[in-house]
């Protein structure tokens, strides 16, 4: 098969080139015979235009006449249809036989395809994709790609990530002659404005989308638009408009073939019904969506989950839950995977047993307290608050406190940014207060401080904002003097102003006595908290590796800092415990002899752990390491 020449002087072709597709329809299936370039071309207008069903024939006659780009088309069209499969198949067999644009267009589709079947190698198809397309200079498409790229992010829950491709994407679209691909970014944009809470921001975006769209006249891009409408009614607390609409919205979306709209739609009016105790309504509506769309999204797991729990079955709810965040860890969606995680909480909770559902919410809360400050309850409102009997249990428990804290009440404690972070500009403040050679980067850039308190400052507001001075130097200073303790703090805030700039740290509140915070427009990194969130993740080597020592191990200890000191501590030690049992079980003794060494890395004065690392180590370790073994014990217990 070949691509059949483009002719760009052709009236349709540069009407195709412009977005008109509806003209290019109109004109191309008036015509009694078509070429296979214009069978092609109906076909990919029809397409565009979200007609399915009529783009399919036009799409295979041009194939069967040997036409390339029909052919890529085709996995376009299966993939927009939910037949992920068939379009990873059909896009994988069609590769050999593809070069320069069309093969990285088909890279592209593939990849999307691929992101729809739960594939971690989707992201490198469409990064190729990008790449193919850069090399041949064609800045357009790379901004389409970048959409696109943005647009899966989102959808993975990687705001940050996708909030930067996008705004990389936008000034190039802007240019763009065709502008459906602008159009799209706006949604995606909305998305974004509307996930961190920024309502007002995505009504002004929404203003600019339905003008542009008004130039388009066409159904498909006018539904698309409705669907984030009746969105903001939610998010803006519309609740009544926003389930009034759904069932329009949904037969809308039935009639124009659009399945993510349907999706969307059926989620959330079956979501609706559950709650209101209309439970056989709401299986009816996630049947029928079950019944078109094949390869069943994150979201609808989650409802039909919910759905079960909501008709007193906890227990499969927990495990359609557990599955749920098991394939978003695979995916990488880790939104989701908390949001899960979340709610398996709550079924653990009504099934009473109390440890496991404080295991899950521990691990929720951890990562929740690591999104963008305000995103917690902007993504997770309504689980919020079905799991409010939960929280209030959660809150008598002291261990749960200062995690809780974190992730609802609006603090920074885990690596992550202030909400304001993405849609203003930010610089990123990087604090390694680990060990005893603390560095801090500005920008990526490191920083010449030299006083030990500046960077314990640092990291001290970060976790613990809205501080004054006497709650700050009897935190870190302790029982020191306080006249010296308060030069100290004054010389480390001039240290901090100097170099990093006068606005890093501002103030509130009564001028006698101000609050202390790292300002709102810095994003602040910890890596202490990126280990607690390594751990709540399970990726414990990971933990282990970025573990470079005690917290701000140079200074002398103070309640605070001992705390946070055995916090980490802990952390990491229960984890490599857990492992260490494990292995134990399955007699895997060398693995038992590397665990016990990395908890005496953290723990050197756990002698219950040392001793059973020799003890193994004498049958498993080499001479020379059971000798070195011995002598590292002999050396502690001098």
């Amino acid at each position: 098969m070949k691509r059949a020449p483009v002719h760009p002087t052709d009236p349709l072709e540069l009407a195709f080139g412009q977005g008109k597709y509806t003209l290019v329809t109109q004109q191309l299936g008036a015509l009694a015979t078509r070429s296979a370039r214009q069978e092609a071309m109906l076909g990919m207008a029809r397409l565009r235009l979200g007609q399915f069903s009529a783009s399919e024939i036009p799409l295979l006659t041009a194939m069967g006449r040997g036409d390339l780009e029909a052919s890529v088309e085709y996995g376009n069209l299966l993939r927009a249809v939910g037949e992920h499969r068939r379009a990873a198949a059909h896009l994988e067999a069609l590769l050999p036989s593809l070069s320069g644009e069309l093969r990285f267009r088909a890279l592209r589709w593939l990849g999307v395809a691929k992101y729809g079947l739960s594939d971690p190698a989707a992201m490198q198809d469409i990064e190729a994709a990008r790449a193919g397309y850069l090399s041949l200079g064609d800045t357009v498409t790379t901004a389409r790609i970048s959409h696109t790229l943005a647009a899966l992010y989102f959808a993975l829950g990687e705001i940050q990530k996708a909030k930067k491709l996008l705004d990389q994407a936008l000034p190039q679209l802007q240019q763009d002659q065709n502008p459906r691909p602008l159009l799209s970014a706006y949604n995606t944009l909305i998305d974004l404005q509307l996930e961190a809470g920024f309502s007002d921001e995505a009504a002004e975006t929404l203003h600019l989308a339905d003008e542009l769209a008004q130039q388009l006249g066409d159904e498909t891009t006018q539904l698309k638009l409705e669907a984030r409408r009746v969105y903001l009614m939610l998010k803006t607390g519309d609740y009544s408009g926003f389930v009034g609409h759904l069932e329009a919205l949904r037969a809308k979306a039935e009639d124009l073939e659009d399945l993510n709209i349907y999706a969307f739609a059926s989620n959330q009016l079956a979501n609706h019904l559950s709650r209101t105790g209309q439970h056989a309504s709401a299986l009816r509506v996630m049947a029928q969506l079950n019944a078109k769309v094949r390869e069943r999204s994150l979201e609808t797991l989650t409802v039909s989950a919910m759905l079960t729990l909501r008709r007193g079955d906890p227990a499969n709810a927990l495990g359609e839950l557990t599955q749920v965040r098991q394939r978003s860890e695979r995916m990488g969606a880790y939104l989701d995977a908390t949001r899960a995680s979340l709610l398996c909480a709550y079924c653990a909770y009504r099934m009473n047993d109390h440890a496991l559902a404080m295991q899950h919410l521990t691990l929720a809360l951890q990562e929740m307290a690591g999104w963008p400050l305000g995103q917690a309850r902007g993504t997770l409102g309504r689980e919020l608050k079905d799991v409010e009997e939960l929280l209030a249990y959660a809150r008598m428990t002291p261990e749960l406190l200062p995690v809780l804290s974190a992730a609802l009440e609006e603090s920074t404690l885990l690596l992550g940014a202030q909400r304001d972070d993405l849609f203003s500009e930010t610089a990123l403040l990087e604090l390694n207060v680990l060990g005893t050679q603390p560095q801090v980067l500005l920008s990526g850039v490191p920083s010449a401080l030299k006083l030990p308190y500046t960077y314990a400052i640092l990291a001290y507001l970060a976790l613990e904002p809205r501080r004054n001075r006497h709650e700050i130097t009897a935190d870190l200073w302790g029982d020191h003097d306080g006249a010296k303790a308060g030069n100290s703090f004054r010389q480390a805030l001039m240290e901090i102003r100097r170099v990093l700039g006068p606005d890093i740290i501002v103030m509130e509140g009564a001028h006698q006595l101000p609050q202390y915070s790292i300002s709102p427009k810095v994003a602040v990194q910890l890596d202490s908290q990126r280990v607690l969130q390594l751990v709540a993740r399970g990726e414990i080597p990971a933990a282990v590796s970025a573990y470079t020592g005690p917290f701000l191990g140079r200074l002398p200890e103070t309640d605070w800092l001992e705390m946070q000191r055995d916090a980490l501590k802990q952390s990491l030690t229960n984890a490599l415990h857990a492992e260490l049992r494990q292995a134990q079980l399955r007699g895997e003794e060398r693995r038992v002899v590397v665990l016990a060494s990395a908890i005496l890395e953290i723990d050197p004065d756990d002698f219950e752990v040392e001793d059973l690392r020799l003890e193994t180590a004498q049958r498993v370790s080499s001479p020379v390491e059971y000798a070195r073994f011995e002598s590292q014990k002999k050396r502690r217990l001098n």
